[in-house]
C-alpha cells in the first residue's frame, strides 16, 4: 500500500515538473497568430497575380537570384503570400527560441527547442531550394502547390510535441499539415468546385482565407487553454507521504 502511494506521488511530481518545464504553448500561440495574420494575403487584399512557376527558364541562366525571384510566387500561391511567409516563419522561430531561453532562466529547466527549430527552419530551407536548380526541375508542376511554408510551421509543432510529449502540440501540427493540403486543394485542384455544388455561401465558407483564419483562431484558443492547464498543474500541491513507522 505504501509503495503504491509512493509511486502515485512520484507520478504527480513528474507531471508537475513537466508542466513547469513546458513552454510549448507560446510557439503554438505564435503559429495561430501567424495564420490569422495571413488572412489578408489569402483573401487577395494585397493584390498580386496568381503565381506561375518559372521552371521553363533555361538551365543555363547565370543568375540564381533571378530564378528565385521568378519562382518565389509559386511557393505559396502568390508573391505577396510567399513574401509574408518568408518573413513570418523565421520570426515565429526566432521569438520561440527567445521565449525558450527566457523560460529556461526563469524555471531552471533546460528547454529542448533544438529539434523544433532545426525541423521547422530546415523545412523552409528545403522549400526554398526547390525553387532553384536542379531541384526546381525535379518537382512536378502539379505537386508544387503542396510545397507551402505552412509545412514549416506544421513540422515544427510536430517535433516540439514529440519532445515535450504534449498531445495538443502533436494534434496542432497534424492539423496544420492537413490545412496545407486543404488550402492547396481549394486554391489549385478543386477551385470552383465549392461554387458549383454549394453556391456563393459554400464558396465563402470554403475559401482558403477562411480556412486559414479559422485554424489560426483554433490554435490561439488551444494555446491559451494549454497555458492555463499547465499553469494549474505546475501550481498544484503534491502531498508528501511520510514513511510508516514499524
Amino acid at each position: 500500500m505504501q509503495s503504491e502511494g509512493l509511486l502515485a506521488e512520484l507520478d504527480a511530481r513528474r507531471v508537475r515538473t513537466r508542466a513547469r518545464a513546458s513552454a510549448g504553448w507560446l510557439p503554438l500561440l505564435l503559429t495561430g497568430l501567424a495564420l490569422l495574420g495571413a488572412f489578408p494575403a489569402y483573401a487577395g487584399w494585397w493584390d498580386g497575380p496568381p503565381s506561375e512557376c518559372a521552371c521553363a527558364l533555361r538551365a543555363s541562366d547565370p543568375s540564381l537570384r533571378d530564378r528565385l525571384t521568378a519562382n518565389i510566387g509559386s511557393l505559396a500561391g502568390s508573391r505577396p503570400l510567399a513574401l509574408y511567409w518568408l518573413a513570418v516563419v523565421p520570426a515565429v522561430y526566432l521569438l520561440s527560441v527567445l521565449w525558450f531561453a527566457s523560460a529556461a532562466r526563469r524555471s531552471g529547466f533546460r528547454q529542448r527547442w533544438g529539434l523544433y527549430t532545426v525541423i521547422g527552419l530546415g523545412t523552409l530551407l528545403v522549400l526554398l531550394l526547390t525553387l532553384l536548380p536542379p531541384l526546381d526541375g525535379w518537382v512536378p508542376h502539379s505537386s508544387r502547390p503542396l510545397l507551402t511554408p505552412l509545412l514549416a510551421l506544421a513540422f515544427g509543432l510536430l517535433a516540439l510535441g514529440r519532445v515535450e510529449h504534449e498531445r495538443v502540440l502533436l494534434t496542432a501540427g497534424a492539423a496544420v499539415s492537413a490545412l496545407a493540403v486543404v488550402v492547396a486543394a481549394l486554391s489549385h485542384y478543386v477551385s470552383g468546385l465549392s461554387d458549383s455544388f454549394f453556391g456563393n455561401v459554400g464558396q465563402a465558407l470554403l475559401a482558403p482565407s477562411v480556412e486559414v483564419a479559422t485554424m489560426g483562431l483554433v490554435l490561439v484558443v488551444a494555446a491559451l487553454l494549454l497555458r492555463s492547464a499547465q499553469g494549474r498543474l505546475a501550481r498544484s500541491p503534491v502531498m508528501t507521504l511520510s514513511p510508516e513507522l514499524p
